[in-house]
């Protein structure tokens, strides 16, 4: 079975039915709906139910009547917010990969953050794959059947977007609400509708019917290019970039004065909030993030350039759950590729910007008139922002990351000095809980890191590694590829200490783990693992990570191939 036709699936994979069986368009044909009125409250007294906690849910509650009370649509909201955790029995939904939205903006009881409908209803719907409320208990086939109305409910209020020529929707030259205008024409379709597009590809990468994400992808791809997330909205930066901002991580470094802490970025003179730049930034660089996991998973090429990446990268996840717009931000323009922090974007978003670069040398290695000509300059390349990668991890510490570390304020108390007591405890568990998170990441980042350098040195096909015809198991390479297997099968030991159940990334983690498992096939196959203390314990470690995923994730394509090691 080919495993690059396979995106990993967290938690057995949702329960998602053909999208040909619900009546779907799928995106990709001329037209696309007018904006929506979002934030209209509905038409019927009656339909806002009580229970409802929130009120950025008004719109959708007269859409869910009948599937699901207000108050476990809430419910549902607050665990789409929820961080994820190192218990498979605490952890969030493995489908929200970080957080777009701020959670106090967005649940703000007065004045939420305007969100579409559809949205709102796809949020719900992810939520409801994982979540533990009773409601989708009662009957085995209850979160079946919610889960597919919530879908529909989705999919009807999304009313699909589809793509239309630009010749037949020339508008006035003004902003609307999450778009942007270019030269008098105005997009119709909105940030809304690309996280709609995105969660949706998520959780159907998730399912029986993998391939069908692709089609979600490519439509959120393609919108988002559309709306340009890829690029700053006002030309503020344009002027910051000419007078010699940035930093010398980045690959436009050469029209930038080097800087290794960032540049002192400002919204001054910006007629969009800079709270909503913040969510085009995070949304691309989310789907920046998902093109070269997918490019990975299904062995295709990559649709996000980094060329196409004029952009300044988000801000650290504590920093935007407190973000002050009068604050100037430090921030790092174009794709980086050192670890920053625990964040998805600051950990995760650095390895991927590396294996686009992979791909890269490896679909080129295929093409008719180049897969001749040698790499070496671009494998050196490769190797070397690895190593800085690896350095990054080395000397990040909890007092090297500012936004690690825990804030506090003081308060005036009739006891001063049990109140200090009562001070140190918070802190102390607080600092015990950043640092565990901190460890987790880097184990997981580790793993992660060694596997680039496989898939850098290494073929990406198991079979053509056993078959062995070209004689690469006496190549260098191979050693290269042998040391970096142990070394990931060691982290992976590491990330089932801190995360056993590994539910900290269940839906991104699969691939890597397999991909790294591959060459200690070729170990097993051709050394006596007996007399081979480290290859065998690396084998073990990495037999019993796979045992987890079979419980944990949706890998049997992973299960008949790693009991050849097994029985090695």
């Amino acid at each position: 079975m080919d495993p690059y036709a396979f995106a990993q699936s967290p938690l057995n994979g949702p329960r998602i039915r053909p999208l040909s069986r619900i009546g779907l368009v799928v995106p990709g044909t001329p037209q696309y709906r007018p904006p929506t009125a979002f934030g209209k409250s509905p038409s019927s007294p009656t339909q806002t139910a009580q229970g409802c906690r929130y009120l950025v849910l008004v719109p959708l509650l007269q859409h869910i009547n009948g599937v699901i009370p207000a108050s476990i649509a809430c419910d549902l909201l607050d665990f789409y917010f929820k961080e994820p955790s190192s218990s498979l029995f605490e952890s969030a939904s493995p489908y929200v990969l970080t957080h777009i939205f701020r959670k106090k903006s967005f649940l703000h009881p007065t004045t939420p953050r305007t969100t579409s409908p559809a949205l709102l209803a796809a949020m719900l719907w992810v939520t409801a794959q994982t979540s533990d409320a009773q409601i989708f208990k009662t009957s085995p086939t209850s979160r079946g059947r919610i889960c597919d109305r919530l879908f529909a409910i989705c999919l009807r209020l999304l009313n699909p977007l589809i793509h239309e020529s630009p010749r037949t929707r020339i508008a006035a030259p003004e902003r609307s609400h999450n778009g942007t205008v270019r030269d008098g024409i105005q997009s119709t379709g909105t940030l809304d509708d690309v996280l709609t597009l995105t969660l949706i590809g998520i959780v159907v990468s998730g399912g029986d019917f993998k391939h069908d994400c692709l089609k979600w992808w490519r439509a959120a791809w393609a919108l988002a290019k559309e709306l340009g997330l890829g690029q700053e909205v006002d030309d503020t930066f344009q002027n910051g970039i000419a007078n010699g901002i940035g930093n010398a991580d980045s690959p436009y470094a050469s029209t930038q004065a080097s800087g290794q802490n960032g540049s002192m970025y400002s919204s001054e003179g910006s007629t969009m909030a800079e709270e909503e730049k913040e969510e085009r930034r995070r949304t691309w660089w989310l789907l920046y993030i998902a093109d070269r996991h997918l490019a990975l998973s299904f062995n295709s090429p990559l649709t996000i350039l980094d060329a196409e990446c004029h952009l300044y990268q988000p801000l650290d996840d504590a920093s935007w759950q407190d973000f002050d717009p009068d604050v100037p931000k430090v921030r790092y323009y174009g794709p980086s590729t050192i670890f920053t922090g625990v964040g998805l974007f600051e950990y995760f978003l650095p390895l991927m910007v590396i294996l686009g670069d992979l791909i890269d040398i490896h679909h080129r290695s295929y093409h008719p008139r180049f897969k001749n000509l040698e790499n070496v300059a671009a494998v050196a390349q490769v190797e070397s922002l690895l190593q800085a990668y690896e350095q990054s991890l080395k000397s990040s510490t909890l007092t090297s990351s500012p936004h690690l570390q825990p804030q506090f304020q003081s308060a005036a108390f009739t006891d001063m000095q049990s109140n200090f007591d009562l001070l140190d405890r918070r802190r102390s568990s607080t600092e015990t809980l950043a640092e565990s998170r901190l460890k987790l990441v880097i184990a997981y980042a580790t793993h992660i890191l060694h596997v680039l350098h496989i898939l850098l040195h290494g073929s990406w096909d198991p079979i053509s590694m056993l078959d062995n015809l070209d004689n690469w198991t006496a190549s260098p390479s191979f050693v290269k590829c042998a040391s970096h297997s142990v070394s990931a099968a060691n982290a992976v030991d590491q990330i089932l200490k801190f995360d056993p159940e590994l539910s900290f990334m269940p839906y991104l983690f699969g691939i890597y783990l397999l991909h790294g498992s591959f060459v200690l096939l070729c170990c097993a196959d051709k050394v006596q693992i007996e007399e081979d203390t480290t290859v065998r314990q690396a084998c073990e470690t990495t037999i019993r990570a796979h045992e987890v995923c079979v419980a944990t994730l949706n890998t049997e394509y992973q299960v008949s191939t790693f009991l050849l090691v097994e029985y090695s």
